[in-house]
């Protein structure tokens, strides 16, 4: 399935034990942490809870590489537009479950995109989805417990000064910015991300527009 019929509007995201970080629910997911707790997770300050922490950028190429969390010896950052479901698969190693750890709980996987709203959501419910399937005669055990949305998403990030060390470049390009309004307009025609979904992210002229259809 794409992100796109994956949509966070079907309902709220369930979890059935208590995570290991601070959370909060919005509209769209029930965990999500907020900007301190990721640059906390950046300075090891959770190391003792982790062995891994993976930040996956869902984000589109030219927003990226404006601007995205840094990478440090503590956290990988990651690059996983919201169309290559395929990418996080490979990356999680969830197409070759051989080489996976059922119930790891030392490894934190966090989902992002500008606000945190449509595609990081996306991304996560599909990782989420696809382990409840391949563990389902398991239930509730899974390979990744411990997911978490950051709230707020990469302009949060971004404009919280306590983080200006930790993002690389120090920058940030919104989403529907005018010069990169093409480049939307492809990223938003891929087969993938569904028309309905397309249509809804246009309708947003806006970066500024914070509502549960943003992405």
């Amino acid at each position: 399935k794409s992100c796109a019929e994956l949509s966070p509007s079907r309902g709220l995201y369930q979890v059935e034990r208590p995570m290991k970080l601070p959370t909060r629910q919005d509209e769209c997911v029930r965990d999500t942490i907020c900007t301190d707790t990721v640059r906390k997770l950046s300075q090891g300050e959770y190391r003792h809870l982790y062995d891994r922490v993976i930040v996956v950028d869902c984000r589109f190429d030219y927003e990226y590489e404006g601007g995205h969390v840094k990478e440090s010896d503590h956290m990988s950052v990651h690059h996983v537009p919201p169309h290559r479901t395929d990418k996080i698969e490979a990356l999680l190693h969830l197409d070759d479950s051989s080489r996976l750890q059922i119930d790891n709980h030392r490894v934190c996987v966090i989902f992002h995109c500008e606000f945190s709203k449509q595609r990081g959501p996306c991304m996560m419910r599909h990782v989420r989805t696809l382990d409840r399937e391949v563990n389902a005669h398991r239930y509730p055990q899974l390979y990744y417990p411990e997911l978490y949305v950051m709230n707020g998403g990469y302009k949060g990030f971004y404009n919280n000064a306590a983080n200006a060390e930790y993002c690389s470049p120090m920058g940030y390009t919104p989403m529907a910015s005018k010069e990169h309004r093409e480049l939307c307009q492809q990223n938003m025609r891929t087969k993938s991300m569904g028309k309905k979904s397309r249509g809804r992210y246009l309708s947003n002229n806006s970066s500024d527009a914070e509502s549960p259809s943003s992405p």
